[in-house]
């Protein structure tokens, strides 16, 4: 897997000025969400460079396959040789499998085809503190309302943009969702079956500063829905769920992330809230476990937490939660909670601590439910 070269700062134009010069590139796709082009500094830049950039914002939150083909299309037509990505993760996905999809015969279905490697480079700006998708090789898209992670070591972005000045555009709501699921993640990927010394190391730094930014960083916000942007405290949010990112690319996320598509899909929930949600009953599912390796693992987690036990951290972490008043959706029928068990696929958790069955899911889902109030 190729290393990616990471800039931090505010002087992003320069950056990129850069790589488009070391690539030779002349013809650059701008994959975005319409917000961005809102902002006036892209608006100059996108005005100003010397390339001419096709710019691809049809697509939606949760993108389905059919946006990432419309854009390898467009791609491929306007023989694009670049590809820049500045969003959040629903943009970078799109912007990752178009990239992809280019290189394949757009005749056939490109979810089926042997990914070819591609010598289209890439660059990713995140304008949210969460998804870490500018850190990672897979990607996920929807198709006939079913979830495909499309993965493949040639989709890792070869340079990235941590920019704390692209936050600026984020909702408060939007805001809260994205550090839960940096949180979220972070500490999934700790407890994988798949984690290893340089995973945990991310997941530490992540932790590490996302707690301890946490405050700051949401008391920042003022009425009218505005947020003051405080650089440092942002830039370092940004970090912690750029390493969240990056311990996930190592180990993929476990059950709490595979129960929350569910939710997200039936109730609209964003996709932080609704995993932070799933978390809770996940992780207390791990607590009562009496698997001594597992245990150790919770309890190195707590430490970060800067908690005494194990129990302590997910007691902070319900904590934050209710901080940032994440409630949780009323139920419209009984049988809702034997579905989101049944769509939860029992394969993709072969990385969780411990194995998972059909009903242990559904009493999850039922406690997920129970426990608070909506």
């Amino acid at each position: 897997m190729q290393e990616q070269i990471v800039y931090k700062g505010t002087d992003w134009e320069r950056f990129l000025q850069q790589v488009l010069l070391e690539t030779h590139c002349e013809n650059p796709m701008l994959v975005c969400g319409k917000h961005v082009l809102k902002q006036q500094s892209m608006l100059d830049y996108i005005s100003n460079s010397q390339y001419k950039f096709t710019v691809f914002t049809d697509f939606q939150p949760n993108p389905d396959y059919n946006s990432a083909f419309h854009a390898a299309s467009i791609f491929v037509r306007q023989h694009c040789d670049f590809m820049l990505a500045i969003g959040g993760g629903s943009a970078i996905d799109i912007a990752k499998c178009a990239r992809r999809f280019a290189s394949m015969d757009l005749s056939k279905d490109c979810l089926v085809q042997v990914p070819k490697e591609s010598n289209i480079k890439m660059l990713a700006i995140p304008t949210t503190a969460g998804s870490g998708s500018e850190a990672t090789h897979f990607a996920v898209l929807y198709r006939n309302n079913q979830k495909y992670s499309v993965s493949d070591d040639d989709m890792l972005p070869g340079y990235v943009v941590l920019n704390p000045n692209f936050l600026e555009g984020m909702s408060i709501y939007q805001k809260d969702s994205c550090f839960l699921d940096a949180l979220c993640q972070a500490v999934e990927s700790w407890w994988s079956l798949k984690a290893n010394e340089e995973s945990i190391a991310y997941s530490k730094k992540a932790i590490s500063l996302l707690l301890k930014n946490y405050k700051d960083y949401f008391s920042l916000c003022v009425n009218n829905n505005n947020i003051i942007i405080d650089k440092e405290i942002y830039a370092n949010v940004l970090l912690g769920a750029h390493y969240a990112g990056k311990a996930i690319n190592i180990t993929t996320t476990t059950a709490a992330h595979a129960m929350s598509y569910g939710i997200t899909k039936k109730f609209g929930l964003a996709h932080g809230h609704a995993v932070a949600l799933c978390m809770v009953q996940v992780w207390q599912n791990l607590l009562e476990s009496d698997n001594r390796n597992l245990d150790n693992v919770l309890k190195d987690i707590s430490r970060t937490f800067n908690c005494i036990t194990k129990d302590d951290a997910l007691v902070k972490f319900k904590l934050i939660l209710t901080d940032l008043k994440m409630s949780v959706p009323r139920l419209t029928a009984n049988h809702d909670i034997q579905q989101l068990a049944e769509t939860v696929n029992i394969q993709r958790l072969d990385n969780h601590p411990i194995p998972l069955n059909v009903n242990e899911l559904r009493l999850m889902y039922e406690n997920i439910f129970q426990s608070y109030e909506g």
